[in-house]
């Protein structure tokens, strides 16, 4: 009966194959810098599929989060990372994309695979993703200052001839 099951069992794996060799799991780490609140959230789309998969990410405060995922098969994944924009009025919220490709092969049955990050729009790699929020510059409020002083000046130099004028009539009289 022993040599049953183990016929079977060896007969099911050449059936149904060995398992998946292809499960390398990838990290690629994020973080949030000058964030309003105790947590950032991102958001993660899987460019390789038509339909709109968008996953959720949190950072907290001070801390660093890892996008972790895992590939089945060889080929090169990629994903668009962006942050939620927060909602402190008083914030300028990064509005950066960035692009992340993970490219998993198979040389010599041993798994290999290269992750490359880069903004959206450039070529240039980056070694983790990282958004850079920051306070709102405040518009300064233009005073017109010339125009206020040359008004200033204007009605003195007219007060000023005036008495002048007074002045000198009296003693011209």
């Amino acid at each position: 009966m022993k040599w049953v099951r183990i016929g079977v069992i060896i007969f099911l794996m050449l059936l149904f194959g060995r398992p998946n060799v292809y499960a390398k799991e990838s990290a690629v780490p994020i973080a949030c810098q000058g964030q309003d609140t105790n947590i950032c959230i991102y958001t993660i789309e899987d460019l390789n599929s038509d339909s709109k998969n968008i996953q959720k990410g949190f950072i907290e405060k001070g801390k660093q989060s890892k996008f972790n995922t895992k590939h089945k098969k060889p080929g090169t994944y990629s994903y668009r990372i962006r942050q939620k924009p927060g909602t402190d009025p008083n914030m300028e919220y990064d509005k950066s994309s960035h692009i992340v490709d993970i490219r998993v092969s198979k040389k010599d049955g041993k798994i290999a695979e290269k992750t490359s990050i880069h903004k959206e729009g450039s070529k240039k790699e980056e070694k983790s993703i990282v958004f850079s929020n920051r306070p709102k510059q405040e518009e300064k409020k233009k005073i017109k200052t010339i125009e206020i002083a040359g008004c200033g000046i204007g009605i003195g130099c007219i007060i000023t001839a005036l008495l002048f004028y007074v002045i000198f009539r009296k003693k011209c009289e």
